[in-house]
């Protein structure tokens, strides 16, 4: 979970990780003062990542529809796990 956390993060940072660059690298140029930071544009980058990181997981990662989900279960005193039984 940590992971998918963490992976999220840093996606919506990616837009403002490669401006800062961008603004870096043209500060070397030119050495033009203040720079005006596009604070909506990159907050909304950032979230299409985000979203389509929602995407891209959910299409890659699950069991697919060749089984079936059989959830846990109370048998002789013993609790038994959740299974994907595979369809025959």
């Amino acid at each position: 979970m940590t992971k998918i956390i963490l992976l999220r993060v840093l996606l919506f940072l990616v837009p403002f990780v490669l401006y800062w660059l961008y603004w870096r690298l043209l500060k070397r140029r030119h050495d033009s003062g203040k720079p005006t930071y596009p604070l909506a544009i990159l907050t909304i980058c950032g979230l299409v990542l985000v979203a389509g990181s929602f995407l891209v997981l959910r299409a890659t990662e699950g069991e697919g529809t060749n089984s079936t989900y059989v959830p846990p279960k109370y048998e002789d005193g013993k609790i038994v796990p959740a299974q994907n039984i595979p369809k025959e």
